[in-house]
């Protein structure tokens, strides 16, 4: 898996030179989570660009200890307020294609942000409603997978760099899983 998330990066990296690629934005980020006592880290990789002010594309990256995932896709944005997408790749040690699919919803301060993914490993998803007074700090909900619903918060602490957090309960006997996260945006 490590070489194709390698042959990603450059793949990236060659598209982002070229000036139709020009208008590339996207986030590097290192992500530790506290479930029932256990620590994991993974780091995730995510592009996206505009072929023009309706059609971009975007690609996306997940690698931890144990696991790891690729896909790129396409982007619609229809209005200035909406835009969804598709992708398709692979995960580690699956014969299957994965799949995912996103939507962006914002207007003024509010977003919301949501990612959903199937087949390979099965169903999974991750939202989030943020507020954003100023654009440095950021505060809403974020929703995972049976991980369950909590805060979430996030700071800018030095441009590009932010720092954010959240706390997610689940079920009548709740498990807090807690997150934290490094991310480095461009």
């Amino acid at each position: 898996m490590k070489k194709y998330f390698v042959l990603f990066l450059a793949v990236v990296f060659l598209f982002s030179s070229l000036p139709v690629w020009s208008q590339v934005t996207g986030c590097l980020e290192n992500e530790t989570h506290l479930q029932r006592g256990q620590l994991s880290t993974q780091f995730q990789f995510w592009i996206q660009g505009n072929f023009n002010k309706k059609f971009g594309y975007f690609g996306w990256t997940l690698v931890s200890k144990n696991w790891s995932e690729i896909y790129p896709g396409l982007s619609w944005q229809p209005t200035s307020w909406l835009q969804v997408g598709i992708g398709m790749g692979i995960e580690q040690g699956q014969s299957k294609a994965r799949f995912g699919e996103f939507i962006w919803i914002g207007k003024g301060k509010f977003y919301f942000l949501g990612f959903t993914e199937h087949e390979g490993s099965g169903f999974w998803y991750r939202a989030m409603a943020m507020y954003r007074p100023s654009q440095a700090f950021q505060v809403g909900l974020m929703s995972q997978y049976k991980l369950g619903i909590g805060p979430k918060v996030e700071m800018v602490i030095y441009k590009p760099f932010a720092l954010w957090v959240a706390a997610l309960i689940l079920g009548q006997d709740p498990k807090t899983t807690v997150f934290a996260g490094l991310k480095l945006g461009f």
